[in-house]
Parts: C-alpha cells; structure tokens; sequence
C-alpha cells in the first residue's frame, strides 16, 4: 500500500495551524473524549500534532500517526516547546494509516479532520480499518 503524501504537506506543512486557526472546538472534544476512554490514544493521520499535543497535555498518553515528515517535523517541534512531562506522553510515528503495526493496544483511535477521506482506494480504506481493529483495546480484553 503506497500512498504518497500530498504535495502541500511538503514546505507547506509549516502553515498547517494556521489555516486552521479558529477550528479549536475539535480539539476540546478529542481531549475530552480521551479523558473519558483514557489512554493510550492513537491519531491516525496527526500532521503537526494540533488534536494529538493537546491530547498529551491533558495527561493522557498519544501516539501520532502519520505519512508526512514535514507535518511531523513540525509537531515534533512543538513537541519540544513542551513540559517534559507533556513529552514522555506522546509519541509521533511515520508511517501510513492504511498499513500500520504498533506495539500495544490502544483504547481510543481517532481520525480527526475526516483524514479517512485522504484514502483513496476501497482497498486501502479497508486496509486502515483492519489495521485498527487489530490495534484496538476494548473493555473486555
């Protein structure tokens, strides 16, 4: 499954936040959402850290997936603006969400900003929703 990343990912990953500046309410109900389910929690498709940061400060553990370095090189910059405590919490990883192997389970995983819609092919879709059930945690296991 190769997906390439979309070319403004690239030198335009830096100006992500503030196209979306003034869409913070996504944000509140993802950090309230993880509180609810605790952690770890896995974005799928995280770009620079805007749900997953948040996410990690409000003590919850993180994990950011996502297929652009220049997004991630953006979060992990914001990362290390960051407490160190913020920072033990949350992990950022490369790699595509329609073919992905992490180590644990995690007991929420979230697609925020309708990245589902980034897979282009039924294929690659259904790829990504094996991908998250086998990373899944759910109550009774």
């Amino acid at each position: 499954m190769e997906q390439e990343p979309r070319e403004y990912y690239g030198d335009l990953a830096k100006f992500y936040d503030w196209r979306m500046e003034g869409d913070e309410e996504d944000i509140t109900f993802y950090a309230q959402l993880a509180k609810e389910y605790g952690g770890p929690v896995l974005e799928l498709g995280c770009g620079t850290g805007r749900i997953t940061l948040p996410i990690a400060e409000a003590g919850i553990e993180a994990v950011g997936l996502d297929l652009s370095d220049p997004m991630l090189n953006v979060a992990r910059h914001k990362l290390s603006q960051m407490s160190r405590e913020v920072q033990s919490k949350i992990q950022f990883v490369q790699g595509n969400m329609a073919d992905f192997s992490l180590e644990g389970r995690f007991s929420l995983i979230i697609l925020p900003n309708n990245q589902f819609r980034e897979l282009m092919s039924n294929k690659d879709q259904l790829s990504c929703l094996r991908c998250i059930g086998g990373a899944y945690r759910s109550w009774g296991r």
